[in-house]
């Protein structure tokens, strides 16, 4: 009897943790199929989901060497039901650190950034008979800046007239697992129709999908438009002005992008900074390029970087890629006074001195100070 209860109690202890662990990944692994809808049909159906993995888990998956192996990291989405999963893309950190396999400068159909659209405005850009397009905003946005958005409509992007004048706006979003900010974005889609969502994790890291996914978006449904200009919400944009540089930078701007541009940065090589790239990985020069808070190019040449984007190996930072596109696509640079970066460190000392009112694009301006602006320009 003794015997019999040891050999019971031997096999709980090797059997019982091995079932725990199958009914675990069995769970995880699970794959369905949702669909999700909603009264305008805007959003995309039929994304097949596998497992979920956690927050910090997706900002440190990586992405290694030539092959550029696309990482899909799959997480919650929708605030209805909570059994529901969205497969997110996530391209990933990148092992800048440990890889000793060089980026390469060109490549084969390597970069995949075309993912479908979860809320799409395929009619923003509609005009009426005989009305154009003058520019199109491409604002770079997140879930949690809801008041920055705001501030951007009541102010500067205000010339829009909620999208029906000769100046259109659109907020870019990747996906996020967060049910509750999903909600709020698509009411806020349904209220201003001015959003644009696709289907790869929202975060630092993707900033070079989320300005492809804009500029492709504008050379397919905007292409009428004769400017683009691809800006972040906590920038300040004086349209009069950027309509006087427009007119005289026009022509160069139809083969250059312009803005404040860098002929020459030095690669950091500091493993602590935030831009640290090692020299294994990338051994040369950065390419000319623009500053990504706010840069203005002809459509010709958003149409340019995405079509060559695909054969332009990934980069996280993503000014520095779109000018190894521009690069690629045999387009340049056309730098353009105004465009000041680091701007929350210049004091201002009266709301409509003279240096304000020659700025075009300044970059950080939050709430405050971007509604003092704008009280500026009125």
């Amino acid at each position: 009897m003794r015997f019999q209860l040891k050999k019971i109690a031997l096999l709980i202890v090797l059997y019982v943790p091995f079932v725990c662990i199958m009914l675990t990944w069995c769970t995880i692994g699970d794959s369905q199929k949702i669909f999700a809808t909603t009264d305008t049909g805007r959003y995309v159906s039929g994304h097949s989901v596998r497992k979920s993995l956690t927050k910090d888990l997706m900002e440190n998956l990586t992405i290694q060497g030539q092959a550029m192996n696309k990482v899909k990291a799959e997480n919650r989405f929708g605030a209805d039901d909570r059994s529901r999963r969205l497969k997110l893309r996530d391209t990933g950190k990148e092992s800048l650190t440990d890889s000793v396999t060089p980026r390469p400068k060109r490549c084969n159909r390597c970069f995949n950034s075309d993912f479908p659209f979860l809320i799409d405005e395929p009619h923003l850009c509609s005009t009426q008979k005989d009305q154009t397009v003058e520019i199109i905003f491409l604002i770079v946005t997140s879930f949690k800046a809801r008041m920055r958005r705001d501030a951007v409509r009541q102010t500067w992007a205000s010339i829009t007239q909620n999208n029906t004048s000769s100046y259109r706006h659109v907020f870019l979003f990747g996906a996020t697992p967060d049910g509750a900010l999903v909600e709020i974005v698509r009411e806020e889609s349904r209220q201003f129709r001015d959003v644009l969502v696709s289907d790869f994790l929202d975060s630092y890291r993707n900033l070079t999908l989320k300005t492809l996914m804009g500029l492709r978006w504008a050379a397919t449904r905007c292409r009428h438009a004769k400017f683009f200009m691809k800006v972040d919400d906590d920038v300040w944009v004086n349209t009069a002005n950027l309509k006087t540089a427009l007119a005289r930078k026009g022509k160069a701007l139809q083969q250059n992008l312009g803005g404040m541009c860098r002929t020459w940065t030095t690669v950091i090589r500091d493993p602590k900074s935030k831009w640290y790239v090692s020299r294994e990985y990338f051994p040369y020069e950065y390419p000319s390029y623009c500053v990504g808070f706010a840069y203005v190019g002809g459509l010709g040449v958003a149409e340019g970087i995405a079509a060559v984007s695909q054969d332009t190996p990934f980069f996280f930072m993503e000014d520095v890629y779109v000018g190894f596109c521009l690069e690629a696509a045999g387009l340049g640079i056309a730098p353009i006074g105004g465009f000041h970066h680091n701007i929350a460190h210049v004091p201002m000392n009266g709301t409509c001195e003279p240096k304000t009112m020659k700025l075009i694009a300044a970059h950080p301006v939050y709430v405050p100070r971007m509604r003092m602006f704008w009280g500026c320009v009125q």
